[in-house]
């Protein structure tokens, strides 16, 4: 069998061939055949095969299989594509690469300013997507409309529930300033214009008038009291003295009541000729006149007060009515603060006492309403909330840390020393949103979904278009008293920023998701690879180079930075979007020329760079590969074995991703169970990979079980697997392994095999190619490359694949071969030399070929799983 094999594998490098093989090629080249696809040598040709050698097991030689020459291995970046010395002398991009349908989408959204059209930018991390969605801003800026101030200002009639007024750009610091100069002129002049000058004589004079009507109501009464006998005392009672009409005996006074008990108990005695019981009906009668004349009084006490305050609201009307005319006057368009000013103003006139009281220091002042009351002027003060004086265009706000108060505002607050919080309006605080009235706030879209209660509100305020500051204490109830500030109408257009399963995952699960993200931008993370792609890619490090200082670069550093491009890409027909790891490989580029000596970035440079990058991530890799070198992980390259097959499986760890051989077997006996999963029956298998082998069973019965059922019982394993398997990357590996078990045929292990099929036996493409050839590749150089060893690749990878340099190098050496396969049957045929033959009319297979064989021997298991009849029973009829 060794020597069969050597011979097949000869066949596969394509040294000879015979007139019967090479027509047969062309048969299957041309479609007039059914059955497997050769490959092409080099540039296309084909290589010829040696004559089909007898098998000493009576099976037909399979036909020769031609491996990929070393040109279909790689694709190539030619240097002299570029018509550039360096990268210094050649325009740097100023777009975006690849991207259009992204780009016309933001554009979209950017340009169409109606409720729900927010956008959703989606894309892999690196390809481009903030640096797109900033430039395009940067470009609608002078589309915008004029951004606008806010401020919160006292509420007169409820300070909890603070008034909103919109300005024109710059108009809120004006008014501001406006208000503070009136500030300052109540606390400067308004003392001075009510205790001095013209206004003081006019208040005494006013003040004498009073006093002096007044004192001849209480002359008059107190003399017509002293021709009676009485006279009229003040009697102080606590802090607080009232008159009281008193008899005099002697140097004393006595009220009546008092009088009458001192005669009665003989303390004192009356002359004869005073009448106790007629001074007791005077004294009752003088006591009504005292009632009216006190009436009096305070009536006059109360005019007179009145016409204090008339006097003062005159004086100070006339001190500020100059400047809140002029203010109403220079805002007269804003109906809103028009209508402030006159509250103020009333405000300001019917507090006269109080702003008198905080000059003269007579007591403390007292609070004119919500908020801090160490400031007395507070209802008259502007906090503005947002000032767009220094903006000509729109804003665009890219808020990096989107906590719920930083994005929608805050109301602080403060505490004072007995551990009470109060607020006030001044304390009211914009957020980002607002920043970015009328223009455009760029979040995270998985921090905003992070943060606690963002989400929510944001869909509430781009639904409504409407938001109320409140801090996030008010969104779960954490304090007791707080502010109402006025609701604030929103023009702001919200860009979220984030990954493509997020997107979707909101669409189908949040429908407000759905009318307030209308527009959605994807970033492919790849794109088209062609002459306009190559050209801007150079464009893109020249960019890189002139924004960082970095080492221009040579035509030949660019070509090989577009193949590592075309590598991560994963086909040869494509070139990465991830302009982020690109930009990362031109920085360590540019650093290692500059550690050279080097002027410029070359090839060399950037090889470097790359072989760095790899060195500082496959530590795991390395200690993998340690345990086949040990041989703790068994992997045959070389020899045969029945049921046994190398099948190749991609591990992934962070960013880095490679290639390892595992083993999987196929044992093959009597019964009715059909294939089992030794790893799904271990719960170790993913879905995907337990469809990949209930496939197998459906191709099984394609080819072998058309007439008669399936009667085996096969399982499949991965051997030394412990870490759970998933994919359907295996499944024709399988296929091969069960092929051979049953067939009792060896397979080559020389050879390792990827490649998913389905259940008419065509073999599919698969992910991670590259990394699958060059893992097997690696343990077999380091075992020592024999001239026989290969890999078995599904056709339709051919375009993917871009493997190292090093692999194309043993290729070309013919050390190394990459068989491209179409079928399962030549798949078989190139592991077991057996050729697997095509089926006749009536689903019979050709004596002598493989799948003949197979045929045979599972009606064989047919038979030994039919139950066997007892002696003596009857049939039925």
């Amino acid at each position: 069998m060794a020597t069969a094999k050597k011979k097949t594998a000869k066949k596969g490098t394509g040294k000879r061939t015979t007139k019967k093989t090479a027509a047969k090629t062309v048969k299957k080249k041309t479609g007039k055949k059914k059955g497997a696809r050769a490959g092409t040598g080099r540039s296309g040709a084909k290589k010829p095969a040696r004559k089909r050698a007898a098998r000493k097991d009576g099976l037909k030689p399979a036909p020769a299989h031609t491996a990929l020459s070393p040109d279909r291995l790689c694709w190539r970046c030619d240097p002299d594509c570029f018509r550039f010395k360096d990268t210094s002398t050649i325009r740097p991009l100023g777009e975006t690469v690849g991207q259009d349908r992204a780009v016309r989408a933001i554009e979209l959204g950017v340009s169409l300013r109606s409720p729900g059209y927010n956008i959703y930018v989606s894309g892999q991390s690196g390809t481009g997507k903030m640096t797109t969605v900033t430039r395009i801003l940067d470009q609608a800026r002078s589309r915008c409309r004029a951004p606008r101030d806010f401020a919160y200002v006292y509420n007169f009639k409820n300070s909890y529930q603070p008034l909103l007024l919109v300005f024109p750009k710059g108009g809120g610091i004006r008014f501001h300033r406006r208000m503070d100069d009136l500030v300052r002129v109540l606390r400067k002049e308004l003392p001075a214009t009510l205790e001095g000058g013209t206004f003081a004589e006019q208040r005494e004079t006013l003040a004498e008038a009073y006093i002096k009507k007044q004192k001849g109501l209480f002359v008059s009464f107190e003399e017509e009291l002293k021709k009676n006998g009485f006279i009229l005392s003040q009697i102080r009672m606590g802090a607080m003295s009232r008159p009281e009409i008193m008899i005099p005996v002697g140097d004393k006074a006595f009220s009546v009541e008092q009088l009458a008990i001192l005669v009665e108990t003989g303390q004192i005695e009356l002359p004869g000729e005073v009448d106790l019981e007629a001074m007791k009906t005077k004294e009752a009668g003088f006591r009504k006149r005292m009632r009216e004349v006190m009436k009096t009084s305070r009536r006059l006490n109360a005019e007179l007060a009145e016409r204090l305050e008339r006097l003062e609201r005159r004086a100070v009307s006339d001190l500020i009515g100059d400047i809140i005319a002029d203010i109403q006057e220079e805002f007269a368009d804003n109906e809103k603060v028009c209508a402030y000013l006159a509250d103020l103003t009333e405000h300001i006139l019917t507090h006269l006492t109080e702003l008198k009281a905080i000059h003269n220091q007579e007591k403390e002042p007292r609070p004119l309403g919500a908020g801090n009351p160490g400031d007395p002027y507070l209802p008259y003060r502007v906090n503005v909330i947002l000032d767009n004086s220094g903006t000509d265009t729109c804003s665009i706000v890219k808020e990096t840390n989107p906590t719920y108060n930083n994005v929608f505002g805050t109301i602080e607050r403060t505490v004072t020393h007995i551990g009470q919080t109060v607020t006030d309006f001044t304390k009211i605080k914009a957020g980002s949103i607002l920043q970015a009235d009328g223009g455009f706030l760029v979040l995270n879209a998985v921090d905003a979904l992070s943060e606690p209660g963002l989400w929510k509100t944001l869909k509430r305020v781009l639904m409504h278009r409407e938001l109320v500051i409140q801090g996030i204490e008010g969104l779960f109830q954490l304090s007791t008293v707080s502010l109402k500030p006025e609701p604030i109408r929103l023009e702001t257009t919200v860009i979220l920023i984030g990954p493509p399963y997020l997107y979707f995952l909101l669409h189908q699960y949040d429908e407000d998701f759905r009318k307030i993200f209308k527009v959605r931008a994807d970033f492919d993370q790849e794109i088209r690879l062609n002459e306009e792609a190559v050209q801007k890619y150079a464009s893109f490090v020249a960019r890189m180079c002139d924004r960082e200082g970095l080492r221009p670069f040579r035509p030949e550093a660019v070509a090989r930075l577009i193949e590592h491009g075309v590598r991560a890409a994963g086909g040869r027909e494509r070139v990465t979007s991830h302009f982020g790891e690109i930009a990362d490989v031109i920085r360590e580029s540019s650093f290692w020329a500059e550690q050279s000596g080097r002027k410029r970035v070359s090839g060399e440079a950037v090889e470097r760079a790359l072989r760095g990058r790899r060195d500082r991530i496959d530590l795991v890799e390395e200690k993998v590969r340690d345990r086949y070198r040990e041989g703790l992980v068994l992997i045959d390259t070389g020899g045969s074995r029945v049921g046994q097959v190398n099948g190749l499986a991609v591990l992934a760890y962070g960013e880095h991703r490679f290639g390892i051989p595992s083993r999987i077997t196929a044992a093959v006996g009597v019964g009715k169970a059909g294939i089992v999963n030794v790893e799904r029956e271990a719960k170790l298998s993913g879905n995907t990979h337990d469809k990949g082998v209930l496939i197998l069973t459906g191709y099984l019965r394609e080819n072998f079980a058309r007439k008669s059922s399936l009667g085996l019982t096969a399982s499949i394993c991965f051997e030394q697997s412990y870490g759970g398997v998933d994919g359907d990357s295996a499944s024709s590996t399988e296929l091969y392994a069960i092929l051979s078990a049953i067939a009792g045929v060896p397979i080559r292990q020389d050879l390792a095999v990827s490649g998913s099929v389905n259940q008419k036996g065509d073999v599919q493409a698969v992910g991670g190619i590259n990394e699958k050839v060059e893992g097997f590749f690696a343990l077999c150089n380091e075992r020592g490359l024999t001239g026989e060893q290969g890999v078995l690749i599904p056709e339709s990878n051919v375009p993917d694949l871009m493997l190292r340099e090093e692999v194309r190098r043993a290729v070309e050496k013919g050390s190394f071969h990459i068989y491209p396969i179409s079928r399962i049957e030549q798949g078989i045929g190139l592991l077991t030399g057996a050729e697997a033959g095509e089926p006749n009319e009536k689903g019979e297979w050709p004596k002598g070929t493989l799948y003949a064989r197979i045929q045979e021997r599972l009606r064989e298991l047919e038979k030994g799983s039919a139950p066997v009849r007892r002696r003596g029973a009857r049939k039925k009829k």
